[in-house]
């Protein structure tokens, strides 16, 4: 590691704390714990996210031709109104590195299951969240009708890793 700052001197001084989730194997977490996917903190009567944006799918045109394919785009300009699902849930004391807001001790991270243009990839939702505003839990999150099965992850725990993340060599000057 210290080869490298003495290559780059100005790369030490670039460094940002991080943290790095790693999903674990195993049971799904408690409702009130950090962990990726299953059911989140969220009350009964609270409405759930629906997403409301065109969506763009992507697949692949294969041609008569085994060892050639195109590749396109298919546009649906409808909106799709599908749930959005579950995906990261951060309790504060977890992560001190990352700023809440006041009140707010839990970190959701929402998104559609599926690809949406511009940038083909899902739209997100954040929430900040109260424990103690949460009066009847939800049993379990709403079910999207449509979703790419790589953007809807299996319930687990998070290994948090504080590390330090440099920027890219493209990025230095």
């Amino acid at each position: 590691e210290e080869e490298i700052f003495q290559l780059i001197p100005t790369l030490g001084e670039k460094g940002k704390k991080a943290v790095r989730v790693l999903p674990q194997q195993g049971n799904e977490p408690e409702i009130n714990e950090t962990k990726i996917g299953g059911v989140f903190m969220w009350s009964e009567e609270e409405p759930w996210f629906k997403c409301n944006i065109p969506e763009q799918s992507l697949r692949e045109d294969y041609n008569s031709d085994i060892w050639s394919s195109e590749l396109s785009f298919q546009v649906w300009d409808s909106k799709h109104n599908d749930f959005f699902v579950p995906i990261l849930q951060i309790r504060a004391e977890d992560v001190p590195l990352m700023t809440f807001p006041p009140n707010s001790k839990i970190f959701q991270l929402l998104w559609c299951p599926r690809y949406h243009k511009p940038e083909y990839s899902p739209v997100c939702q954040i929430v900040w969240r109260n424990e103690k505003s949460i009066q009847t839990q939800r049993k379990e999150m709403p079910k999207a009708i449509h979703s790419e099965n790589e953007l809807t992850p299996k319930p687990c725990a998070v290994l948090l890793q504080e590390i330090i993340e440099y920027p890219s060599f493209w990025a230095l000057s």
